[in-house]
């Protein structure tokens, strides 16, 4: 007896062979198969499979203007009930951003489904008759913009939730911000500010920008989260800025009414002017912000590594922001000043582990309140070291539930300890009683500390 194999199997294709029907799919009038029926549909989908990614792909000219298309989800030979909404494809989606084509035997060629669209994750649509159904996402391309609403520049560029990255190219020596997920390279010039998030009120999932080594454009100001400045409010849940050896003009999360879950920045050997965790402005905030406002950030989280910074707010750079607990790890580098809290209020809980770094004025609090702080340094520089805010700044404003200081030992740096600010006015023993937990020091660190600030501590300058 003779047998013969089929003709694929002389050319295995593990997608079409070894590709197995999802389970737990939404029930319709919708049968799905991997078998096409017939060669010449087996070979019109595996054209279009080859092709796509080419000039010959049936994507691309239906995927909406400015976006690119990000996904595959598969194939299936679909039949049904005409007339009547059911399911597309048994392969769920993470977003609502599809587009379906449906391959007419007769005509021999692919076109889109109009009315497809997502529900609980899964693509339905209505059809009139039923053939191979391909499945495709879409993403917004990042963009360059003349105007955002709320923000001030010559220009700006969106990442929309895309991972990017600023580079500068060795062959024409100008910087672009490259999309990983596009591939598109949009050119980076003084003054741009550059965006990681949305700017049309569109909910983010998570935000990645980062900016490579030899970047020098000190005009240009990241916010590494969305911009939105209309009603209600929108969302980012993470965002995410990484920068090594480069200098920009300053960083910030998100500004406007936008509630972020997560700032997350790892900075090393970079220069800039001013930074914080993200923005707000009057109408956003209330007298006293909080996770009632419409902007805020709940956990923010800085590396900064041999950072040369004018300005270094570990909250929130801004007023009308809330910022629920924040940490700094810090080493090495030059912060003029180096703030525990944000610009304005509100600052729940903040931590920073200060280390081998050179600091002019270290202030807890700047106008805002800042509810319990805490700070560990081990051999660095500093300046002034204020028990609370800075005392010569009449601005200065701002109050400190609770705060806490230890200067561990060190073979190197010094520290000249200064009476603060609470509420505008310089600490009295009453009022350190209440909110100094302590202020410790290694007794072999090289301390300075005036008499009369002493009798203010009493009991709570400890040297261990």
């Amino acid at each position: 007896m003779k047998y013969s194999l089929p003709k694929l199997w002389l050319a295995r294709i593990p997608e079409i062979w070894d590709r197995t029907l999802p389970a737990n799919f939404p029930k319709s009038s919708s049968e799905f198969s991997l078998s096409y029926g017939k060669q010449e549909i087996l070979d019109a989908v595996m054209e279009m499979e080859a092709n796509l990614g080419t000039d010959e792909s049936i994507i691309d000219s239906v995927v909406p203007e400015g976006s690119v298309c990000s996904g595959y989800l598969g194939t299936y030979d679909v039949t049904g009930e005409a007339g009547v909404e059911t399911l597309l494809s048994p392969e769920k989606v993470n977003t609502e951003n599809i587009i379906a084509m449906h391959y007419d035997v007769d005509a021999e060629e692919w076109s889109q489904i109009e009315d497809a669209h997502v529900v609980n994750g899964y693509v339905w649509g209505t059809l009139e008759s039923f053939s191979p159904i391909a499945i495709f996402t879409y993403i917004k391309d990042i963009h360059a913009e003349t105007h955002v609403d709320g923000l001030s520049g010559s220009s700006f560029i969106v990442a929309d939730g895309k991972a990017i990255k600023i580079a500068k190219d060795e062959e024409d020596g100008k910087t672009y911000v490259i999309c990983g997920a596009t591939g598109t390279k949009l050119e980076l010039t003084n003054g741009t500010i550059v965006i990681g998030g949305s700017i049309d009120g569109t909910p983010v999932e998570s935000t990645s920008v980062a900016v490579a080594p030899g970047v020098e454009i000190p005009t240009v100001k990241i916010v590494g989260g969305s911009v939105y400045v209309g009603e209600g409010f929108t969302t980012v849940k993470s965002v995410n800025v990484f920068a090594e050896n480069c200098k920009i003009k300053s960083l910030t999360g998100s500004y406007g009414a936008v509630r972020t879950e997560a700032v997350n920045y790892d900075l090393n050997g970079v220069t800039l002017n001013f930074m914080g965790c993200g923005e707000g402005y009057r109408q956003v905030g209330t007298p006293n912000p909080s996770f009632a406002s419409r902007c805020w950030a709940k956990d923010v989280n800085m590396k900064l590594v041999n950072v040369t910074d004018e300005l270094t707010f570990i909250g929130q750079n801004c007023e009308y922001f809330y910022v629920h607990n924040t940490y700094a790890y810090v080493e090495g580098g030059k912060h003029d000043y180096l703030i525990m809290g944000g610009s304005n209020d509100g600052t729940n809980t903040t931590k920073m582990d200060v280390v081998d770094a050179e600091v002019g004025i270290f202030q807890t609090t700047n106008r805002g309140n800042v509810a319990d702080a805490k700070a560990t340094f081990v051999g660095c520089t500093v300046e002034n070291l204020f028990v609370g805010g800075d005392a010569t700044d009449s601005s200065v404003t701002g109050t400190t539930g609770k705060l806490r200081y230890e200067i561990n030992a060190s073979d190197h740096g010094s520290y000249n300890i200064v009476n603060g600010t609470e509420a505008g006015q310089l600490l009295t023993a009453e009022v350190a009683d209440k909110i100094v937990d302590a202020v410790k020091v290694s007794r072999s660190a090289n301390v300075t500390i005036a008499p009369e600030l002493l009798d203010i501590l009493g009991a709570k300058y400890i040297v261990k």
